[in-house]
Order: structure tokens, then sequence, then C-alpha cells
């Protein structure tokens, strides 16, 4: 009989964790070596939402701050994922439930603060060209 733990945890199997890395940037937030290009992303990101939002971190407000934290962690986790579907060519990665929530989430989280696209540009089509 195997010990079962007594905060009715699993236990994790041996062997290593998923492949895109994902779910280790949503635990502790850090990024692997061969996806540094996506943290650099990340902090572009970040400033330019600060930039569009308010012309500096200081001038969010508590509320805005826990909801762009929340899109950063939201867009890595759907990058990461990505990432790892542009390199193995296995769209099967951008199935997943998971990814799907966290694309739907993160665009949710776009207009909560706020943040709609300017409708004065219109998208360009090959044939209009």
């Amino acid at each position: 009989m195997k010990n079962k733990p007594l905060n009715k945890q699993k236990y994790l199997k041996p062997g290593p964790r998923g492949t895109h890395k994902g779910y280790v940037f949503l635990r502790l937030g850090v990024i692997s070596k061969e996806n540094k290009h996506i943290e650099r992303y990340l902090t572009n990101l970040r400033a330019g939402y600060i930039k569009e939002l308010a012309q500096n971190e200081e001038n969010l407000s508590t509320g805005q701050m826990i909801l762009l934290n929340q899109l950063i962690t939201c867009q890595g986790f759907c990058r990461l994922v990505e990432e790892q579907a542009r390199k193995t060519a296995n769209i099967n990665y951008l199935k997943t439930d998971h990814y799907m929530r966290f694309m739907k989430h993160g665009r949710q989280l776009v207009l909560d603060l706020g943040l709609k696209p300017d409708q004065s540009e219109k998208l360009t089509y090959l044939n209009d060209v």
C-alpha cells in the first residue's frame, strides 16, 4: 500500500514534466534559457500596456496592476505553448482546453482594463492591395 499524503496532494510521478514549460511558468514564474526571447517579449508587452494605461507604473490603481499582472501571466503561458507548437510543427498544443481558456481569459482582461482596438484602423485584405 502506498503512503498517502496528509494534505491530499497527489504524488508526482518521476520524469520530465510537460513539454511546453507553460505550467512551470505558472507555478514558479520562471522561463527556461531557450525561451528568453519570450521573457523579453513579456517585459516589453508589460511596458507597452503600462504606457497605454498610464505614463508610469505609479499612476496605475491596485486593481489595474492586478489585472495587468494576470494578463502578462496569461500571455506568458500562451506564448510558451505557441512556441512549442512552432518548434515541433504540431498544432495539437493549440487545441488544448487550457490554452483556449487562457486565450479567452487574456482577451477578457484586455477588455476589463479598458484597452480596445482602434476602430479607425481598417484591415487590409490581399485583394485590396
